[in-house]
């Protein structure tokens, strides 16, 4: 019995779907599920087909400005929810980032002062007393 393979080309009316379930933040895995394929064969049909990678790009868009939209509207309220929304699909970081990635950074481990005891027991060499070589 033949191995089924997975179609080399995507059926018709997937750009749309893609771009509908990127709006809604659906994983590529549940996407490529959805069409019957598997994530890789997603991902080399959106390398292969501009139209189709423009569509999901698109759609990545709506939800980007979705949450923009949502924060805006919470901003008196909570707007936790959208900002982790934001750092976890999107990429965005609190503070300037590349500013203390090119800092070096020292760090000195200095020897705290001897207590009283320590210090009376210290000796003190007199290098008139040393040894010298001849």
């Amino acid at each position: 019995m033949p191995v089924p393979t997975a179609p080399t080309k995507p059926p018709r009316g997937t750009a749309e779907k893609v771009r509908r379930w990127a709006a809604e933040a659906t994983p590529q895995k549940v996407m490529a599920r959805r069409l019957g394929v598997g994530v890789a064969t997603l991902k080399q049909w959106m390398d292969d087909d501009d139209r189709l990678r423009a569509a999901y790009d698109e759609g990545i868009e709506e939800e980007h400005q979705f949450l923009i939209a949502a924060l805006k509207k919470q901003i008196d309220k909570s707007p936790t929810p959208a900002i982790f929304l934001l750092k976890t699909r999107h990429g965005y970081v609190e503070g300037d980032r590349a500013e203390q990635a090119n800092r070096v950074q020292l760090t000195f481990n200095i020897p705290a002062a001897p207590t009283r005891e320590e210090w009376l027991q210290a000796r003190v060499i007199d290098p008139e007393k040393l040894p010298h070589d001849a």
